[in-house]
């Protein structure tokens, strides 16, 4: 499944999409989160509206096949039960 953003209206969908096992078509210029765009779990392609159609046209015609292996480059999932472990480890 590919997903799409202009990541003022829904930043959270960038930072998600590999947790859900999707990528991210940004339609923006530049980024605030350039680590999915490293990643390859999200794509940069602008604001035009040929771009736009084309890249998503592209990944959807490719469908699983170009997704990323890596893992989220936003974590795990575990640091609160990281910084919990911490806390009971100190004394806090």
């Amino acid at each position: 499944m590919t997903r799409s953003t202009d990541e003022d209206t829904r930043p959270e969908v960038i930072k998600l999409a590999p947790s859900l096992g999707t990528r991210v078509l940004v339609m923006r210029e530049i980024t605030e989160r350039p680590e999915a765009i490293e990643s390859g779990w999200a794509e940069l392609v602008g604001t035009s509206r040929e771009a736009i159609v084309a890249r998503a046209s592209h990944w959807l015609a490719k469908r699983k096949k170009s997704f990323p292996s890596g893992p989220n480059p936003f974590g795990d999932g575990s640091a609160s039960q990281k910084i919990a472990k911490w806390l009971v480890a100190h004394g806090c």
